[in-house]
């Protein structure tokens, strides 16, 4: 972490393409820092304009990820290249000193980007709240002896109250971008089917609009840690490409995608699924909560981004915000992970 250390501070201090910022500190204290490189942005023209998110390394024993967003870090502060790029090297910086995939309180980071119990999860939920990207590549490894492909999340496993364009974007970025390139770079490729869960980054990405890609790199299979780190630098390559290739388009969707989200949220008349088989055909139009539960739940809605009004000695949440997808997924008794069960308010 020293080294580490060291390295962003010198990249902060020769490059004005780099700025080094902390956004939050882990469970044992130590800082976890985003590095903003492109031309010098505010954090409101980023959130304005187009950008791409990578997080590295939300498990602790999973190297090769880092090192690629390190190098990437490096070079795009040393390009001309006029996109914002962000990355968190080092999601998970307790993890990385232990060799440990959890938080220092055993936790799963990327089990816990709904609920945000832990301070690594609430980092990368404020970055996401704050810099609004359009692309997010979370980078991994996986544990399968022998194994020598790289593994992409199956593009038609998205979570069902992810708007279709968005679905149709992360597809996308899978099956035309990075899946190809690292074929082409020399690598098998495979796809893995695990179920949209919440709390898992990728999901929670396109439940807030953002065309997301999650690898995979064989960290005890037949490739050399410089072979996976190749992997995964080739893979941030592709979200790039397609981010020049297309970048008014996911500037228009991403956007859209918002509009209706806060639409669909305000008419109250799109089926709106609270687990992959549990759904309604009238969603609420909002909800209610007490003191007792406006406390519990206050911090998660913010960093989320969803917005809560006074009403006496109430709050309420109107689902007509941007955020829609995720207000009953924590605020609803029929979600699976839900931080209280407000009150409904009908349509």
């Amino acid at each position: 972490m020293a080294e580490e250390q060291s390295f962003l501070r010198r990249l902060d201090r020769v490059s004005d393409r780099a700025s080094v910022l902390e956004v939050g500190r882990s469970v044992q204290g130590r800082p976890i820092r985003l590095v903003v490189t492109g031309p010098p942005r505010t954090r409101e023209e980023i959130a304005a304009g187009s950008s791409a998110l990578f997080v590295c390394t939300q498990h602790g024993n999973e190297p090769a990820g880092r090192e690629a967003c390190l190098q990437r870090a490096r070079d795009h502060a040393a390009s001309a290249d006029g996109a914002t790029v962000l990355f968190l090297p080092t999601a998970n910086p307790d993890g990385v000193v232990a060799t440990a995939r959890a938080n220092a309180r055993g936790i799963d980071i990327n089990r816990d980007h709904l609920r945000l119990n832990t301070p690594e999860a609430r980092a990368i939920a404020a970055v996401i709240r704050d810099y609004k990207p359009d692309l997010l590549g979370d980078l991994h490894e996986y544990s399968a002896s022998g194994a020598s492909r790289v593994l992409f999340q199956d593009p038609g496993q998205q979570h069902p109250n992810s708007d279709a364009a968005i679905s149709q974007l992360s597809n996308a970025l899978n099956s035309q971008y990075a899946a190809p390139a690292v074929r082409t770079a020399g690598f098998s490729t495979g796809n893995y089917s695990p179920q949209p869960e919440e709390g898992i980054l990728q999901v929670m990405g396109g439940l807030k609009h953002s065309a997301a890609l999650l690898v995979e790199t064989p960290r005890q299979g037949t490739l050399s840690t410089t072979q996976r780190v190749k992997a995964h630098r080739t893979a941030i390559d592709a979200v790039l490409k397609m981010r020049r290739d297309r970048a008014s388009e996911l500037a228009q969707v991403t956007a859209a995608a918002a509009q209706r989200a806060a639409s669909e949220g305000a008419a109250g008349n799109q089926k709106y699924y609270f687990t992959p088989t549990n759904y309604t055909t009238r969603p609420a139009c909002g909800y209610r909560l007490t003191t007792t539960q406006q406390q519990l739940a206050q911090r998660a809605l913010d960093l989320h981004g969803i917005k809560t009004t006074p009403a006496g000695t109430s709050t309420t949440v109107a689902m007509a915000q941007f955020t829609q997808p995720v207000i009953p997924l924590l605020l609803d008794s029929r979600a699976n992970q839900e931080l209280t069960a407000a009150q409904q308010i009908a349509c």
